[in-house]
């Protein structure tokens, strides 16, 4: 009988520590649970986090890239716009060169023309000069075998030579003349040439250029004009060849004051012979 209630015992009190024991275990297993969920709502937090970091991460190399494409394409614009530009200025530029080129060659082809106005007038004066030696000498001969005075033929003598030798200086200014305007032509046929070949400053030689032309220009037109409204009479002359048109003396006039433009020297008797040889 004792027996029996102390295993009544036992086995009520192991039923109990089992009954405590799977209590403790659900509430373990409650907490395992509850740990275990939170620890997974964790990772899924943390899963989306990363993922949205991903997606910033992406939309920011987007963005970046697309800037970057973006500036490209505008630098290639401004490029282009600013090779537009170059062109228009150097097409512009080509053809201000053209230009100058065009009226430096016109104006070499003047400056020839002027060349050979200047021989066609020197081998005038030239032909003219000749007939009035040649007049001077066949009045010599005729106051010779006429047996004029002396003296009057010596002044005649006299004459005669002042008037060849100042031929002879007009003869010498012209042909330096001539030689200049050669050296002129020669000098801006050269420029052209350079210019042409290199195209190195043409717009500063070609500017330069036209300038020195234009002053040498308009100083020769001046002294031009200074020449056709200055005159003196010319008295160098005998009364006897003198120039007559009927009963009064025709006077002719000429330009004591005419210097060359660039050379400055003094004028000859070229110019005095010639105008008596055209009133006569």
């Amino acid at each position: 009988m004792k027996i029996t209630v102390g295993n009544k015992l036992v086995v009520t009190q192991l039923s109990c520590a089992d009954a405590h024991g799977e209590r403790e275990l659900a509430t373990l297993d409650a907490e395992f649970m509850a740990r275990f969920k939170e620890t997974a709502d964790e990772q899924e937090a943390l899963a989306r986090r990363l993922q949205n970091s991903r997606l910033l991460v992406r939309e920011m190399f987007a963005n970046e890239q697309e800037e970057q494409l973006l500036y490209v394409q505008e630098t290639r614009f401004k490029l282009a716009s600013m090779r537009d530009v170059v062109r228009e200025e150097m097409r512009s530029a080509t053809e201000d060169v053209r230009a100058m080129l065009d009226s430096a060659a016109s104006n070499v082809t003047m400056w020839r023309k002027r060349r050979e106005e200047l021989r066609a007038a020197t081998e005038k004066k030239r032909e003219m000069l000749e007939l009035i030696r040649r007049h001077k000498e066949a009045k010599q001969r005729r106051k010779d075998q006429t047996g004029s005075d002396d003296d009057s033929a010596e002044g005649d003598e006299g004459q005669t030579e002042e008037q060849q030798l100042e031929g002879e200086e007009g003869e010498g200014l012209l042909l330096k003349l001539s030689r200049w305007y050669d050296s002129v032509a020669d000098a801006m046929l050269a420029a052209v040439k350079l210019v042409s070949r290199q195209l190195v400053l043409p717009v500063a030689v070609i500017l330069g250029f036209f300038l020195v032309a234009t002053v040498i220009i308009a100083r020769y037109n001046a002294v031009q004009q200074a020449r056709r409204k200055k005159r003196i009479l010319y008295s160098s002359y005998p009364k006897s060849y003198r120039p007559h048109s009927g009963p009064k003396q025709k006077q002719t006039r000429v330009d004591a004051s005419r210097q060359h433009p660039l050379t400055g020297d003094q004028p000859t008797g070229r110019d005095e012979a010639t105008e008596v040889c055209e009133a006569s």
